[in-house]
């Protein structure tokens, strides 16, 4: 145990809470144990309830602790969903003094610290802090400037703040439960971490993460997060779904997903039915598969177009490593194939290859363990002053757009523009994108403008009332 380097990840998403413990003292990471148990602490991916969260965690790490045969779990690496981020490329110039002398940890702090400062904006809380590179004396791009001489350095990465009242909350539900935060990882790089490879990281790939309570799509390229757009849309609702039009209980409507539902309705049989126990009848109903697909196919339609509409919005559909899917909903039958065809772009699904971790659920998770294991010296030291400074000052993060309009290459001749001073913003579900021009949409087969999602829902609930 002593030769150990244990790592404790934790995914608090909206229906369950994820942990797993591992080894990372070697090259080959060594899960020691995995739990997935479920809240009623959070709704959209916010935190509601503490008290109920906290319950969570504590049932969660409790389990995992079982599994490794420790009761030592004091500090946790929690990841951090894309609804809370928001991104901003900064850079800044410190003066170290008036003669070189080699640069020491406080020089990198007093450079950060400045650097947040400077974009200050007191409703938020530093996340996390990526450099791009370090200068020393306006030279070379340095990967590490410490031992380095040098009277000025100057350092230009993206940082990821979250609002402080969310942070708080989330870290008091770790603390009710009896554990501390080591630090935080935005989702989508966990994401990446594990699911993409070199080639697709850098050259570009959309994550669609499909939970219970909320559907992420986010954007890597150059191995950094560059866009994420979050639909409040997702498992649960196709579920509800099912309740409402089968007249069923949740409980059952859940079950009757995860054994009969299928995303495509041509891989379906009216032939195929099942019984349904209907809310307040004696007798069992019976229902075909189709139909069921026809009911999850709408929910699954909107979503798609939500989110495909604000990609479309920014010519991010055209990524050239494709789709990949992972989230506690991602093994819907037919749902790889759906994707594929609404979007006309290669799509895949991810699931972990750990024993007791192979499901798209735990890909988070797992993910947390395997970019804790790939931080490099200078990483960790960013990790530690940001840890203690995480309840201080914050900064205001949109991403300047002019520095990246990703696949720029790839966009469609008529799109139009943004003027200079547009800014970004990663996209929660409360900004809505508008409707396409129609002098945009010219575009060639395999870079289709999103369908009408919403009324193809509309139009089946409208079939279901008649």
């Amino acid at each position: 145990m002593s030769n150990q380097k244990l790592v404790v990840g934790l995914d608090i998403g909206t229906k369950n809470v994820k942990a797993t413990i591992a080894d990372i003292s070697s090259n080959d990471i060594r899960i020691i144990g995995v739990s997935s148990v479920k809240t009623q602490g959070l709704d959209k991916g916010n935190i509601v309830d503490i008290n109920q969260t906290a319950e969570a965690i504590k049932q969660v790490l409790s389990n995992v602790e079982e599994k490794a045969g420790t009761h030592n779990i004091k500090q946790v690496v929690t990841a951090i969903p894309a609804n809370m981020l928001q991104l901003k490329i900064i850079e800044t110039e410190y003066q170290i003094d008036q003669e070189a002398r080699e640069i020491d940890n406080q020089d990198v702090e007093r450079a950060l610290n400045q650097a947040f400062e400077f974009y200050l904006d007191q409703d938020k809380a530093v996340v996390s802090f990526t450099p791009l590179y370090f200068k020393v004396n306006g030279l070379g791009n340095v990967g590490d400037p410490r031992r380095m001489m040098g009277k000025v350095l100057a350092v230009k990465g993206t940082m990821m703040s979250a609002p402080k009242y969310l942070m708080h909350n989330l870290k008091k539900a770790i603390e009710t439960a009896g554990y501390q935060s080591q630090s935080f990882v935005a989702a989508p790089l966990a994401f990446s971490s594990v699911a993409l490879t070199d080639d697709e990281k850098e050259f570009g790939t959309i994550l669609l993460d499909i939970g219970g309570g909320q559907t992420t799509a986010s954007v890597i390229q150059s191995n950094q997060l560059r866009y994420a757009f979050v639909d409040l849309e997702a498992g649960s609702d196709i579920t509800n779904d099912i309740a409402v039009v089968l007249n069923t209980s949740k409980n059952s409507a859940e079950q009757i997903k995860i054994d009969f539902g299928n995303a495509m309705e041509s891989q379906t049989r009216v032939e195929d039915t099942f019984s349904v126990e209907k809310i307040g009848q004696k007798n069992l109903d019976i229902v075909d598969e189709r139909y069921l697909s026809q009911i999850i196919g709408a929910r699954v339609d909107q979503i798609l177009d939500n989110v495909g509409s604000a990609l479309y919005r920014h010519d991010l559909l055209e990524a050239p490593g494709g789709i990949v899917i992972s989230g506690g909903s991602a093994e819907l039958a037919g749902l790889e194939e759906f994707v594929q065809n609404f979007y006309g772009i290669q799509t895949r699904i991810y699931s972990p290859d750990r024993m007791g971790m192979r499901h798209p659920e735990y890909t988070n998770v797992y993910g947390i363990i395997d970019y804790m294991s790939q931080l490099k010296d200078i990483d960790r030291l960013i990790n530690h002053l940001i840890s203690v400074n995480i309840d201080g000052k914050g900064v205001s993060v949109n991403v300047d757009k002019r520095s990246n309009n990703l696949f720029s290459k790839f966009n469609k001749p008529n799109a139009s523009n943004n003027s200079s001073d547009e800014q970004e913003q990663v996209h929660n579900d409360s900004e809505k994108p508008s409707e396409n021009n129609s002098s945009s949409t010219q575009q060639n087969s395999n870079n289709k403008q999103p369908k009408q999602g919403k009324q193809k829902l509309k139009n089946f609930w409208s079939k279901f009332f008649d």
